[in-house]
């Protein structure tokens, strides 16, 4: 899984979430998590929780769902947000 792999997939839940709920803050931190993702010169795969927790506007829920991405390519609350789409 490449950085890039992960910000596409932040991008993705970042429009989801503006389809859905609208929540701005949310929306943004999605949005600029990507944009550090992006700007990161180590692989995410070779980051622990704890320091993208340090990175501005990434919190300890949002780092978790991240790593959890990179090393599984899971992200339950998207597909959360999917299947909700499909049952409608």
């Amino acid at each position: 899984m490449t950085n890039c792999d992960v910000a596409k997939q932040l991008q993705r839940h970042a429009r989801k979430l503006a389809e859905r709920y609208g929540n701005l803050y949310r929306i943004r931190a999605y949005r600029r998590a990507a944009q550090m993702i992006l700007g990161l010169d180590r692989p995410i795969t070779e980051l622990h929780e704890w320091e993208l927790e340090v990175l501005p506007g990434i919190g300890d829920h949002l780092a978790r769902a991240i790593t959890h991405y990179a090393r599984t390519g899971e992200w339950k609350t998207y597909e959360e947000l999917t299947s909700a789409d499909l049952a409608v």
